[in-house]
């Protein structure tokens, strides 16, 4: 799989590439899909998220849906109106998993997916869009931490290096 555009996180001041699909949850519930417009994002969209107070939140959305409510092809770009109408803002409560922010420079690039080892990444553990714990990993230093979080079976992995908020 292509190298995957990211989605961004702005965490305390800082606008963070974000290694972790967030939305994925509340769009596998709601039976909703978009359409990939490019090998580089094969899921179809791009978002922007903040923690805000130590909340989740999705601010913006750009996707691509291909068919419209009556299976008409259409093959239109959607923002944030098209899941939530109205709202510019929205506190993600339906996810629950580990946001990966990788930052620094590329030590190895795997043309895969979300698999490139970067200098530093970040960790923040998230309970219905409520930030939990926080840990930052010098991949310059701990060579035994698994960077591919596909290897991770649960929580378990990440709570080795889990400290608090």
């Amino acid at each position: 799989m292509t190298a995957q555009f990211g989605e961004t996180l702005k965490y305390n001041g800082v606008n963070y590439y974000l290694a972790t699909e967030p939305l994925e949850p509340y769009l596998d519930k709601h039976n909703i899909k978009f359409y990939a417009w490019c090998t580089a994002c094969w899921r179809g969209y791009t978002s922007k998220w903040s923690i805000e107070d130590g909340m989740l939140y999705l601010t913006d959305l750009h996707g691509f849906i291909s068919t419209d409510d009556n299976g008409e092809l259409i093959n239109k770009s959607v923002g944030m109106d098209y899941l939530f109408p109205g709202q510019d803002k929205v506190l993600a409560d339906w996810f629950s998993g580990v946001l990966r922010l990788p930052h620094g420079e590329i030590i190895r690039y795997i043309h895969q997916g979300y698999d490139s080892v970067y200098e530093k990444e970040l960790f923040l553990e998230i309970v219905n869009g409520k930030c939990m714990g926080v840990r930052e990993i010098n991949n310059t230093q701990d060579n035994e931490f698994i960077s591919n979080m596909d290897d991770w079976k649960d929580l378990s992995e990440f709570n080795r290096y889990r400290i608090s908020p």
